[in-house]
């Protein structure tokens, strides 16, 4: 089965949808959108690590680690970025959290993903061609 980054966003409780990091491929692109700011990130790994540019804090691109979502408090969602909650993200010692989470967005999925894709869909194209050219060759199948 073929999935999209597209497709493994999932809702998160009333609030709308969140994605989970550890989903995404290396160098895919999300588009963030807070209560306050607009943060583009790109996917280093999936431990989180990322390059973020947005917001009054990220003016130029910055690496960062994404820790996960939080309502406030101690209480955090790890490696989900989550609508209806605040990123919560650290640089080395450092936390930052940002304002409530209004949507995220693929805006790219990874030329790794990409690939994958592509391959999947050529190793289907040619099974599929494959069980042709056997129902073609059986004496049976020609009426």
């Amino acid at each position: 089965m073929l999935h999209r980054a597209r497709d493994l966003i999932q809702p998160f409780c009333v609030h709308g949808a969140g994605v989970a990091l550890a989903s995404l491929d290396p160098g895919t692109i999300l588009d963030v959108t807070t209560r306050n700011s607009c943060y583009r990130v790109t996917v280093l790994d999936n431990e989180g690590r990322a390059v973020i540019v947005g917001g009054t804090w990220f003016q130029e691109p910055t690496e960062v680690r994404l820790e996960g979502s939080t309502a406030g408090g101690r209480a955090l969602r790890i490696g989900w970025i989550s609508a209806g909650l605040r990123l919560e993200m650290t640089i080395g010692p450092r936390t930052i959290t940002t304002s409530a989470i209004r949507s995220v967005r693929v805006v790219t999925e990874s030329f790794v993903h990409r690939r994958r894709e592509q391959a999947e869909l050529k190793h289907h194209d040619q099974q599929h061609k494959n069980q042709h050219a056997a129902h073609d060759a059986c004496p049976l199948a020609r009426g």
